[in-house]
């Protein structure tokens, strides 16, 4: 199947704003697929061309300049991270680092905000990152007014769910395809994401796939520009099911290529937000999904122990 099947938002000679096109546009693909590709951003082409270079020089360096950056008082919520290994496979471990956009410490409702940690040795690293992370996050925000805006619900209905959330921007580094692996074959096995959004780059090998109408996979393009939007657990559960959540995976590349690095960026509510339906979504229905916190939820999701204030 190709590319085509993903929706995509046309092109435009200017940065990304509302519209009654957009709007309508966003609210088709997330009642129906639960995904779609942008291209008519205002990120520039060089700003992720260099958040991909810094995040090779990250995983490039020493495991001690790598390991000053583990955060252990955030539970897994910042830092640098190595993930076990498969050693029946002869898999190198994944490695990821990231960090949240609020800043540290307990807010005034008991919402906990780890520190991040940041790899100070590599120049530019913070600023880059952050300004990459900021514009995502306007993203997100414009996609979110757009959905409650295409169902005809108040705009900010989803946005506020936002502010001073757990957003979160992640470097994943897959490791060198083993020996025992099949080009093609399945890397990462088909999930839906615990967030309310996704948004994923193509990264830096081929792999990427998101699951169509059909059920039939779609590849999406590595070393692309485009961003590609996926629905997530959470913005099922807020919305009672009427914004999908979309399964994708990752495949392995073409032998002989190396290890896969990507930039996802996870839309995430605040720790103590109430993952039941809205009521503005609900419409007199019953509700599909329990009251549960954000923060129980992504605990019981992640298998990670945590609590409202962490």
């Amino acid at each position: 199947m190709s590319q085509q099947a993903v929706p995509i938002y046309p092109r435009q000679n200017s940065a990304l704003v509302r519209s009654s096109e957009f709007d309508a546009f966003i609210g088709n693909a997330m009642t129906t697929r639960g995904y779609f590709t942008i291209t008519s951003h205002d990120i520039s082409h060089e700003l992720i061309q260099r958040a991909f270079a810094l995040a090779t020089h990250f995983f490039n360096s020493s495991e001690s300049n790598k390991c000053a950056c583990i955060n252990p008082d955030s539970k897994g919520l910042t830092g640098y991270m190595k993930m076990k290994s498969d050693a029946k496979l002869n898999l190198e471990p994944l490695e990821l680092w990231q960090f949240r956009q609020t800043p540290g410490g307990v807010s005034s409702s008991g919402d906990f905000y780890p520190d991040n940690k940041w790899p100070d040795y590599i120049q530019g690293f913070q600023s880059v990152m952050l300004e990459l992370g900021d514009h995502l996050f306007k993203i997100a925000n414009l996609v979110l007014e757009a959905c409650a805006a295409s169902l005809r619900l108040p705009e900010d209905c989803l946005t506020q769910v936002i502010e001073r959330g757990w957003s979160t921007l992640r470097l994943l580094k897959y490791p060198k395809m083993p020996a025992t692996a099949l080009s093609g074959s399945v890397r990462n096995q088909a999930h839906m994401d615990i967030s309310l959004l996704t948004f994923l780059f193509g990264g830096t090998a081929e792999g990427l796939q998101v699951q169509g109408l059909d059920g039939e996979w779609i590849p999406i393009p590595a070393q692309s520009d485009d961003i590609i939007v996926v629905g997530g657990e959470m913005l099922r559960n807020i919305s009672n099911g009427r914004l999908k959540s979309a399964l994708h995976r990752i495949l392995y590349p073409k032998e002989g290529e190396g290890n896969r690095i990507t930039i996802p960026y996870f839309v995430l509510p605040r720790p103590s937000v109430s993952l039941a339906p809205l009521e503005c979504f609900r419409n007199g229905e019953q509700p599909l999904f329990p009251e549960i916190s954000a923060v129980k939820y992504l605990s019981q999701r992640l298998g990670v122990g945590m609590d409202e204030t962490a």
